[in-house]
């Protein structure tokens, strides 16, 4: 699903977690990309994140190459250690390369677990 939201004007930050009351808004091809718009009755925020978090994900979601290139050119970067990022793994497992480990393990273990796979 795709949301619009502007929650950084409501004074909440990326890692809050919410609570939504959904309406049903159905409407033709010319006003939405698809066949139906859902709009937000309700939104309760019941988790919300710290504005300053330990990690940063854009330090953490930095490769080495990243990094080697940067300092090459002479530009100072953040670099976050393997200890720091088992120290906060919640926030470090929504860096992209480990959502898409995360993304190809699921994926492996839903096609093992189909017919005609029989485990052993």
């Amino acid at each position: 699903m795709q949301t619009i939201t502007r929650i950084h004007h409501c004074g909440l930050f990326d890692l809050s977690s919410f609570d939504i009351e959904w309406m049903d808004c159905f409407c033709g091809p010319s006003g939405c990309i698809l066949q139906v718009e859902i709009q937000v009755g309700k939104i309760y925020c019941i988790n919300r994140a710290i504005q300053t978090l330990p990690i940063n994900l854009e330090d953490a979601a930095r490769s080495e190459a990243e990094l080697e290139k940067a300092e090459q050119a002479g530009e100072k970067l953040a670099c976050v250690g393997q200890d720091t990022r088992l120290n906060y793994r919640t926030i470090d497992l929504r860096t992209p390369s480990n959502q898409a480990v995360l993304r190809i393990h699921t994926s492996r273990e839903l096609t093992f677990d189909a017919p005609p796979f029989i485990p052993v």
